[in-house]
């Protein structure tokens, strides 16, 4: 009997915070240092799907590896802005395919690279214009791209084309779509705020939500905090108890407490499974019933 060489996940992604763009580097996630780091050579190749390459440095610092020189030419090329989702592919040899999202969670329009023909003689030498085309981005939407994207994302667009984007502005962007979060959800790292966007991105609740990032505190306590705009318009006080349903069709019943914030207690064998920093996105699936989406914290 053979056995099964284990394959190492080689993709990671980023959310592009206004921090992200202000340092104008881009950090790889631990997780995936830990696994490929010891091949990076101090400079990658960053390849796009129109076939343009870029060579990126990378800074280390102990176990920690950035995307630096060139980083930033990177990023104003595409006109990438706060709130875009980049997945990158690791291909070995220092080299990464990268998508590009855009506020509508589409994949962007790529600036393609015009080839001029070629002059025939010997000495001749292929000459490249890389001329851009617009880049559907929240600037200029167009409708038949809403049309294709998720239901929030013609919300999205008006929160985050500041140059510094609030806590109040992050909470915002949330509940456009569709996500219930705590007033003082805000008041988190921008690594935390970074993995709540990616929860929302991709999860993508079509029913009404709201979302948790666990504390150490809701863990031990095994409780976790609902909102309470979510609390006042979809449970009643008379709700002892509800159902949680989470991706594996597994079941648990929780107590809901009314103190006078609306908590969902006595968790039990759900909140064991919770990590300090785990993001929670809980979507309302029956009166009673809700159906939740865990992004743990190690993921980025």
């Amino acid at each position: 009997m053979s056995l099964k060489r284990r394959v190492e996940p080689s993709h990671f992604f980023k959310v592009i915070l206004n921090s992200t763009l202000e340092d104008k580097k881009l950090r790889i996630p631990e997780k995936f240092v830990r696994i490929f780091g010891n091949e990076f050579s101090n400079e990658v190749t960053l390849t796009v799907p129109n076939g343009r390459v870029w060579q990126v440095g990378l800074t280390k610092e102990e176990q920690k590896i950035w995307f630096h020189d060139g980083w930033h030419e990177f990023v104003q090329y595409h006109s990438i802005s706060t709130g875009y989702f980049l997945v990158f592919k690791y291909g070995k040899n220092s080299k990464f395919n990268v998508l590009i999202f855009d506020m509508t969670a589409c994949e962007i329009q790529y600036p393609y690279v015009k080839e001029e023909p070629e002059i025939e003689n010997e000495d001749s030498v292929e000459i490249m214009d890389f001329t851009t085309t617009p880049n559907p981005t929240f600037h200029t939407p167009k409708k038949k791209v809403f049309d294709k994207c998720s239901r929030s994302s013609s919300r999205m667009p008006r929160l985050l084309n500041r140059s510094r984007t609030s806590f109040h502005e992050f909470i915002s962007l949330l509940e456009d779509m569709g996500i219930y979060v705590n007033k003082r959800f805000g008041n988190i790292s921008a690594e935390k705020r970074e993995r709540a966007i990616a929860a929302a991105r991709l999860f993508k609740p079509k029913n009404p939500s709201f979302m948790v990032i666990s504390r150490s505190i809701d863990v031990s306590l095994r409780r976790l905090y609902v909102p309470a705009n979510f609390a006042k318009r979809y449970f009643s006080r008379d709700f002892k108890s509800i159902k949680i349903v989470d991706s594996e069709e597994r079941k648990w019943s929780v107590q809901l407490t009314w103190m006078p914030l609306c908590f969902m207690t006595k968790m039990g064998g759900f909140a064991k499974k919770l990590d300090d920093g785990d993001v929670c996105v809980f979507e309302l699936i029956r009166p009673r019933a809700l159906k939740v989406s865990v992004l743990k914290s190690e993921i980025l």
